[in-house]
C-alpha cells in the first residue's frame, strides 16, 4: 500500500527497470476483466502517430470543454508531475486519488505484473469510469497496435503523423512503422489520418478499409487554405465537407501546428455528424484560442525557447517554424537526447542551422552519452557538460543579443529543464 505519491512513483520506477517496454495487449485485457473493464464505461477518442499526438488531442480536449462536455485525457510523458498525465477537463489528478486507486488496484497488477506505462493507463480508466467522464481522449504512449491504451473501442481514430521514431521497436520503414499506428483502427470506427507521405498513407487506406473503417484524410477530406502568420498566433482556413470555417485562430506557432489543429477540429466536426453531438463554431474557435501545449515551441522569454522535438521530424518542423518566427536571428542550442532515438540524424539538422550547441546529459536509464552525442555532431563551435544544469547556465550567460537559446532533444529533458528555467527567469 503507498502513502504517498513518491513511493508509488519509486514503486513504477522498479517496474520500468524490471520490465522495461513489454509490449502485448493480454496483461492489459487480465487486469481490466478483473477491475470490471472500466475501459467500457466511458466514450473515447483515440490518437497514435510519430509527433502531434498531444498538440491533436489538446485542440479536441479545449473544444470539447468549451461545449461543457466534462472530458477525461491521458497523455505522457509527464512535464513536472506524473498527476499531468491523467487530467478531468484541466484539472490534474489529485494525489488522494491517485494513491486510493493505485492501492485498489494493487493486489491485480500485482498479480499480473504490469508496466510502468500500463499501470497509469489503467489507473486512467478507472479515474474516468469512477469521475463518469462524458468522454474521454487517450493518446498512446508508443506505437498502437500493442499500446497498453489499444482496449479500447472508441467512437473515433485519430493518427497524426507518421516518422522514423523507436525504429527498433516499430520498424526501420514508414510502412512498418504505419502498420503499427494502424493498429488503432477498429471495426467500422472512423478514422482522420495527417499522414501525407504515400507509403505510409497506403498502409493506414489499407488497414481502414479492412476494418471497413471511414477515413478521412489531409489534403483530401479536410483541405486546409489561407495560412496565415500574426504576430502572437497564426490562422488558417478549414474546409471539412460540407463545412468550412475561415480565419480560424489558434495561438501555437509553427506549420505543422496548423496540421494538427485541422485534424482536432475535424474530429469535431465527425462526432457532430457520426454520433450527434451539437458543438458550435463559438466552442471550436473558443477552443482552438485555448489549446497552448507545454514544452511545444514554448517561449519561456524573449529569448529562450523550450521545445520537445525528440526525432528527426520534429527537429526539421522546429527548425522551420524557428526560421518562420526567427528569421533575421542565430540559433544556440542546448540538446540532449534519449539513446533508442535517432540523435545522429536530429544533431544533423541541428549542426546545418546552429550558432553554437551545447550538449548535456541527464539521469535516466535510456538517455545517451556525452561521447555519443559529441562524435554524432560535427559542429565547430560546441561544448559539452555531464550536468545538463551546468548545460543550461552556460546557455544563458552566453547567449548573444542576436540569438535565440534552444533548450530540445527530448521530452524527458523538457521535464527536468523547463521548471529550472521558469524559476530562474521569475527570479
Amino acid at each position: 500500500m503507498f502513502n504517498t505519491v513518491e513511493e508509488m512513483m519509486n514503486y513504477l520506477h522498479t517496474r520500468e527497470s524490471a520490465l522495461g517496454m513489454d509490449f502485448g495487449l493480454g496483461r492489459m485485457e487480465s487486469i481490466l476483466t478483473a477491475l470490471g473493464n472500466p475501459e467500457r464505461k466511458f466514450r473515447s477518442i483515440h490518437i497514435a502517430g510519430t509527433n502531434g499526438k498531444g498538440s491533436t488531442l489538446n485542440v479536441i480536449k479545449q473544444i470539447l470543454i468549451q461545449s461543457g462536455l466534462q472530458t477525461g485525457t491521458f497523455t505522457s510523458p509527464h512535464l513536472e508531475r506524473v498527476n499531468e498525465r491523467i487530467m478531468i477537463n484541466n484539472t490534474q489528478i489529485s494525489d488522494k486519488d491517485l494513491l486510493e486507486l493505485i492501492n485498489n488496484a494493487f493486489p491485480v497488477i500485482e498479480k499480473y505484473g504490469a508496466t510502468y506505462f500500463e499501470i497509469l493507463t489503467i489507473l486512467s480508466f478507472m479515474y474516468f469510469e469512477k469521475r463518469k467522464v462524458d468522454i474521454a481522449v487517450i493518446e498512446t504512449g508508443l506505437g498502437g497496435r500493442l499500446d497498453s491504451t489499444n482496449v479500447i473501442t472508441p467512437l473515433l481514430s485519430v493518427i497524426t503523423s507518421i516518422g522514423l521514431d523507436h525504429t527498433n521497436i516499430l520498424g526501420n520503414t514508414l510502412a512498418e512503422i504505419a502498420f503499427e499506428k494502424a493498429g488503432i483502427i477498429k471495426q467500422a470506427v472512423p478514422v482522420i489520418s495527417g499522414v501525407r507521405v504515400q507509403e505510409p498513407s497506403s498502409v493506414i487506406a489499407a488497414k481502414a478499409a479492412e476494418q471497413s473503417a471511414q477515413l478521412y484524410r489531409l489534403d483530401h477530406d479536410l483541405t486546409i487554405s489561407n495560412y496565415q502568420i500574426q504576430n502572437q498566433t497564426q490562422s488558417f482556413s478549414l474546409t471539412f465537407g460540407d463545412v468550412e470555417f475561415v480565419d480560424l485562430i489558434q495561438p501555437m506557432f509553427g506549420r505543422h501546428q496548423v496540421d494538427n489543429a485541422a485534424l482536432g477540429v475535424s474530429a469535431i466536426l465527425l462526432l457532430n455528424q457520426q454520433y450527434g453531438y451539437q458543438i458550435d463554431e463559438e466552442c471550436i474557435r473558443k477552443g482552438l484560442l485555448a489549446s497552448k501545449w507545454n514544452g511545444r515551441f514554448e517561449r519561456l522569454s524573449p529569448q529562450i525557447i523550450i521545445d520537445g522535438a525528440h526525432n528527426p521530424a520534429g527537429i526539421t518542423v522546429l527548425i522551420k517554424t524557428l526560421k518562420e518566427r526567427y528569421p533575421d536571428k542565430n540559433y544556440r542550442f542546448v540538446f540532449t537526447a534519449l539513446q533508442d532515438k535517432k540523435f545522429d540524424d536530429m544533431l544533423h539538422l541541428i549542426d546545418e542551422h546552429a550558432s553554437a550547441l551545447i550538449l548535456t546529459q541527464i539521469d535516466i536509464d535510456r538517455a545517451s552519452s556525452l561521447d555519443d552525442l559529441l562524435r554524432a555532431s560535427k559542429l565547430a563551435d560546441k561544448i559539452a557538460f555531464t550536468d545538463w544544469k551546468e548545460a543550461a547556465e552556460y546557455g544563458l550567460n552566453t547567449v548573444k543579443e542576436n540569438e535565440i537559446l534552444i533548450f530540445t532533444g527530448s521530452l524527458y529533458f523538457v521535464a527536468f529543464v523547463r521548471p529550472y528555467l521558469k524559476r530562474k527567469i521569475i527570479f
